[in-house]
């Protein structure tokens, strides 16, 4: 038994040794290589396997360029959403998968989001009462739930709390009030509604008589309205504008004219008391 294990290896190594086994070694190698060889071609084809590029930055681009960029690159593109983006007109790509500057595969498809060309709209009938509400909280609530901003545009006397709504107008049109509430008009998210706020001290005042005063007189009778002098105008008696007399005055006094805090009026001087003055005393 022990000679015939001994002749056997012999004769493995011989064989191990010979030219045939070389040959028969190089010919196993060569069909492993041209099978694998043809099986990475066949890969190649069936799923481009091999075959990546750079995805570009569609990001602001509009979609119709998108689509002829991504036609000429051999991407595939799908738009998923529309969103309307306050400032940004629409068609525009807002957001891709893949990201840009992924190697990616040829045939790839890319999911885009894009922008509205008409922006979402709400009813005011889906917004809360919007007279008599505290402006602040009102001015947050309508920015944050629906993207709509708020316009103080004036003030107005209320017995009631300061800053609250009195008036909503939208477009030139007051949508809500103390009187009426337009539930059916659409309000277009990312736009302006403006306000009237109470206020709790009128500043409106009456406009004094300065006709028959003197200079100063007048000037007190203005301070003490909290009016402002506006211009001094004399006529050509004039000699000392402190000792003159008021002859008009613009706005004219009027028991029913207001006007508000702060607010100019013009005063006409002549040196001598007008004669209606001279009745009157």
């Amino acid at each position: 038994m022990p000679n015939n294990f001994r002749i056997f290896m012999k004769d493995v190594g011989g064989f191990l040794l010979s030219k045939y086994f070389y040959i028969a070694a190089l010919k196993i190698a060569g069909l492993i290589l041209l099978l694998g060889g043809g099986f990475f071609m066949l890969l190649s084809n069936f799923t481009d396997h091999g075959n990546s590029k750079i995805l570009p930055n569609f990001i602001d681009k509009h979609i119709a360029d998108v689509e002829n960029t991504a036609d000429n690159e051999g991407f595939n593109i799908k738009i998923v959403d529309s969103v309307h983006m306050v400032g940004k007109t629409g068609g525009l790509v807002l957001t891709q998968l893949p990201k840009p500057g992924s190697r990616v595969k040829t045939s790839r498809t890319v999911y885009v989001t894009v922008s509205k060309y008409r922006p979402d709209q709400v009813k005011l009938a889906s917004l809360p009462l919007l007279y008599g509400r505290e402006f602040a909280n009102t001015q947050k609530y309508l920015k944050q739930s629906f993207f709509i901003d708020s316009e103080v545009i004036g003030y107005q006397f209320d017995e009631g709390p300061e800053n609250h709504i009195l008036a909503a107008i939208y477009k030139n049109d007051t949508i809500d009030n103390e009187r009426t509430r337009k539930n059916d008009v659409f309000i277009e998210k990312g736009s302006k509604i403006q306000f009237i706020l109470s206020k709790a001290t009128d500043d409106m005042v009456r406009v004094p008589n300065l006709v028959c005063n003197t200079l100063d007189q007048a000037r007190f009778l203005l301070s003490s309205s909290m009016l402002s002098e506006g211009s001094i105008i004399p006529d050509q008696t004039v000699t000392n504008q402190q000792s003159a007399y008021v002859y008009k005055q613009s706005p004219a006094h009027d028991s029913g004219k207001t006007l508000k805090k702060g607010d100019l009026v013009n005063i006409y001087l002549t040196q001598e008391l007008p004669d209606n003055c001279k009745d009157e005393n």
